[in-house]
């Protein structure tokens, strides 16, 4: 097709994912986790920069591109931030898509989203922490000069579960097993206080395993540091339980520790060891192991949208 014809068919195209989406969130029922929802009162995303960027392709890599032409990709970064917490666990923006965007005139801007390279798996931030998003958009070659987004629409990703129950355990070693929840125990096995210093290590389990990628997740047992306190990498989330465990006071004033974890599985059981460490601890005695757990967790695709982005000349 000449270039006016495919212009106007991507165009149409375009509209027509707006109404696809549109209509799919209109018809979001109660009962289903996986559909999109509309971002509205559950997440709000607030821009912070637009970047222009040019590329130029090399046409032994890319013959289908004419030797010369450069490429224009729109970034647009920002944070994220919750406003409903009801049964939500976290929250992912590290494979933010861009749905569709329009222009200063209202004009559909075309793009390829597929060309986006995103991460493999979902980085979860939990609670109230800083979740930062990127969104590009690779334009395509004949799409007209953007001055502006009127209007910007992306997804992020939700992780939600209930109920969420939360216990808390006295710190004390002992051989009997402790039941958070049923089909999940632990056993505290080895404490240790040296100076100010403080060491705690825990056997957990979980019966009937359904798949040896079932099992507590738990967000802080992967990765832990002063700017980053909650870190998990994963691309499908299929886990029976979400398990959140924190060293806490007798207040229930989270008390800093760092966090290291070794996990196994075997005939529909996982067990697993989690370890913490904490400086200035001046007694166990006056401390609690708090596990807040999670059933039956799902991934819910939440739509977000900004307006009025001015984008910068080249």
């Amino acid at each position: 097709m000449n270039g006016y014809v495919a212009r106007h068919f991507r165009l149409a195209t375009a509209a027509t994912m707006v109404l696809i989406w549109t209509m799919s969130i209109a018809a979001v029922q109660a009962d289903d986790p996986n559909a999109v929802r509309d971002g509205t009162g559950l997440l709000a995303a607030t821009w912070d920069s637009a970047t222009r960027c040019l590329t130029a392709h090399n046409p032994k890599a890319r013959p289908d591109v004419a030797e010369g032409t450069v490429q224009t990709t729109i970034k647009v970064s920002g944070s994220v931030e919750v406003l409903d917490f009801n049964d939500l666990i976290a929250v992912a923006t590290t494979r933010a898509t861009a749905l569709w965007a329009f222009d200063q005139d209202g004009e559909a801007v075309l793009f390829d989203a597929d060309a986006v390279v995103r991460p493999d798996g979902n980085v979860w931030v939990l609670g109230d922490r800083p979740k930062t998003f990127c969104v590009e958009l690779p334009l395509d070659f004949d799409q007209p000069y953007v001055a502006s987004l009127s209007e910007l629409a992306f997804t992020v990703e939700a992780l939600y579960g209930q109920p969420f129950t939360t216990i808390d355990v006295p710190i004390e070693v002992s051989q009997a097993w402790i039941e958070i929840v049923p089909r999940y125990r632990i056993q505290i096995t080895k404490t240790d206080q040296l100076d100010d210093h403080c060491f705690i290590a825990v056997t957990e389990e979980v019966l009937d395993v359904s798949g040896s990628a079932n099992g507590p997740f738990d967000p802080n047992a992967h990765y832990w540091d002063e700017t980053a306190d909650w870190y998990h990498t994963s691309k499908v989330v299929n886990f029976d339980v979400i398990s959140h465990a924190e060293i806490v006071d007798l207040e229930g004033r989270p008390v800093r520790s760092a966090h290291s974890y070794q996990g196994s599985s075997r005939e529909g059981m996982l067990t697993q060891t989690r370890e913490f460490t904490l400086n200035d601890c001046a007694s166990l005695e006056e401390l609690r192991i708090r596990y807040t757990i999670a059933m039956d967790p799902y991934e819910a695709t939440i739509l977000l949208t900004l307006t009025d982005i001015p984008v910068p000349g080249l």
